[in-house]
């Protein structure tokens, strides 16, 4: 193999790891979110109606 193929190669597979890194750690982030949200309007629900 190539030097130059080599290279070219580890570059692609270290920026594919950072982009499928990020994508997980957004959507962990939106989840979290998600569920914060959801969890504080039944709770505000809950106190409203009694």
């Amino acid at each position: 193999m190539d030097a130059l193929v080599f290279t070219v190669f580890a570059l692609a597979a270290l920026v594919g790891g950072f982009a499928s890194g990020f994508s997980g750690f957004a959507m962990t982030a939106t989840l979290i979110a998600g569920y914060g949200l959801l969890t504080q309007g039944y709770g505000t629900m809950r106190a409203s109606c009694h």
